[in-house]
């Protein structure tokens, strides 16, 4: 809960930041990040949130979609205005609530340009941010398509302004492992590394009056 207090210390300050938090399955990562949402929207932050799914790995920035569309969709035309006309166009081609702003060419893309979709992402995020603190909140990274740990990696090396990241995941994918391990080396992040209960600790959550064999 300390650390989470400082990332949006941090945060609030107008830094970007990062929180992994890494643990086997059921120990408490998905409780962990619904905690800092909670205490980020408390803050003022703007919380998007999105979870990978193992059956979605082959939908591009599926996990990203998750987080951002139905946002994205909620907008006002202001915010639409402010963005570049290019820009508006290749996250009209991801997003399904923007994509009435799709052009042919963006939907003719070839996966070699796919990077200009990381800028996209990066400038409506950095718009956003201008306004408030945003924390995007990403569970089960482990299961994330290749497509959304590339804008992860992307946000995690470029980014400017007032982002917090939160990244929960059972083994830091190879796409973005390099990435996260910079960020907290830098100190720009922190990784949370949730173990099991020791005996002592459970004894401490668990109803004095249950006798010792139960």
């Amino acid at each position: 809960m300390d650390e989470l207090e400082r990332a949006i210390d941090r945060v609030s300050s107008g830094a970007p930041y990062l929180v992994e938090v890494v643990g086997e399955p059921g120990v408490g990562k998905s409780a962990l990040l619904a905690e800092l949402a909670r205490r980020a929207v408390g803050r003022g932050c703007l919380v998007l949130d999105g979870r990978a799914a193992e059956f979605e790995r082959n939908i591009p920035f599926g996990l990203i979609v998750d987080a951002l569309n139905d946002y994205a969709g909620t907008l006002e035309p202001s915010v639409i205005r402010a963005l570049d006309e290019d820009a508006l166009a290749e996250l009209a081609s991801i997003l399904p609530s923007l994509s009435a702003h799709a052009t042919a060419k963006t939907k003719r893309r070839p996966e070699a340009e796919r990077y200009r979709i990381h800028y996209a992402i990066r400038a409506l995020l950095e718009r956003l941010a201008a306004r408030q603190p945003v924390l995007l909140s990403l569970d089960d990274a482990h299961w994330a398509d290749p497509a959304s740990l590339e804008v992860i990696a992307h946000l995690l090396r470029r980014f400017r302004g007032p982002l917090l990241g939160a990244v929960a995941t059972r083994h830091a994918p190879r796409q973005v492992a390099t990435a996260l391990e910079s960020a907290a080396r830098v100190g720009s992040g922190v990784r949370l590394e949730l173990q099991p209960l020791t005996e002592q600790q459970a004894r401490e959550l668990i109803d004095p009056g249950l006798d010792t064999a139960t």
